[in-house]
């Protein structure tokens, strides 16, 4: 079963009865589980493919050595295919708080499981049992098994007039303390562009324990947790086309533009609505910002960071 949410301004309508549909579940998660959030993973999934250069896992993975995997939150399930493609003796596991669409044929060694990843009790999520856990939970990977994760932050960046070379801002490898400490050449290309609505969506969102800007903090909390030969690698996210982007810069830049109106706003009110109603004013404000953020899109080189980043378990 799922919950639906009415959707009160023609920014954040996608649905022909204007509605939305989202998992019915305690989890802090605020956008939509029906066919258009589908759809949109779907693309999202492939222009991020091609943006990383045609892969989706970057962790120096031995294919003979992997017989069990994970991915968690898997969507579409574009991923889990992915990962059961490239290693067809494993058993992979998908697992996501909805049903996964039947958007392809599900490969032999595929299983889906629905639910809270956090709440599942089942053998199946042992300690020490996978090779490979795409997202996140540590303590599912094996030893010597690894951990990737790939987040974005909200944190929206612009690049100055007097900035002609994107050389630094390409896919790059970085640094735990380059990345802690905004100090790779990249960072001095960039200016950080503050918005209300993020500023808002972000203390909706820590209402419930998340932190849109984790992606830079999750190196160290790889450290913390023990995990060695950690390798991080930052994509260029772009919001919108600007002279000199690749191909693959321009797809995104487009899906960016054609997606930030329609998604944003049913996050923005999913959250406020969970937030409770002392929280309506400042959702209308963050909601009236987007607006003008998009024109801001239009007129600027903008762009987000998504970061990968890889660790291993020690033996």
């Amino acid at each position: 079963m799922s919950t639906v949410l009415p959707a009160t301004s023609t920014a954040s309508r996608s649905t022909k009865d204007d509605v939305r549909t989202f998992h019915d579940t305690g989890a802090a998660y605020v956008l939509p589980n029906d066919n258009v959030e589908h759809q949109r993973l779907e693309l999202q999934s492939r222009l991020i493919y091609e943006l990383m250069d045609n892969k989706v896992l970057h962790s120096p993975l031995d294919q003979s050595h992997v017989s069990k995997a994970l991915d968690i939150g898997c969507g579409t399930g574009a991923v889990t295919h992915e990962m059961a493609s490239l290693f067809p003796n494993a058993q992979v596991i998908g697992a996501d708080l909805s049903p996964v669409p039947e958007v392809r044929q599900k490969l032999p060694n595929i299983t889906y499981m629905q639910g809270n990843i956090l709440d599942v009790g089942d053998s199946r999520f042992e300690q020490n049992s996978f090779d490979l856990v795409f997202s996140r939970l540590l303590v599912l990977a094996k030893p010597g098994g690894w951990v990737e994760m790939h987040e974005l932050s909200t944190e929206v960046y612009n690049i100055p007039d007097n900035v002609t070379s994107l050389e630094y801002l390409r896919p790059h490898a970085i640094t735990i303390d380059q990345l802690a400490n905004s100090s790779h050449p990249s960072d001095a290309s960039s200016n950080r562009l503050p918005f209300l609505w993020e500023a808002i969506l972000n203390k909706l969102l820590a209402l419930k324990g998340v932190d849109p800007h984790c992606a830079p903090k999750i190196p160290t909390l790889f450290e913390a947790a023990g995990l060695r030969d950690i390798h991080i690698k930052r994509y260029m996210f772009p919001w919108g086309r600007w002279e000199g982007q690749t191909r693959e810069e321009q797809a995104i830049a487009d899906y960016t533009v054609a997606t930030t109106l329609e998604i944003m706003p049913v996050a923005l009110r999913k959250a406020g609505e969970d937030a409770g109603p002392e929280y309506s004013e400042e959702t209308e404000a963050a909601l009236k910002d987007i607006e003008r953020f998009q024109q801001v899109l239009s007129e600027g080189r903008n762009f987000i960071w998504i970061c990968v980043i890889c660790g291993r378990k020690p033996e």
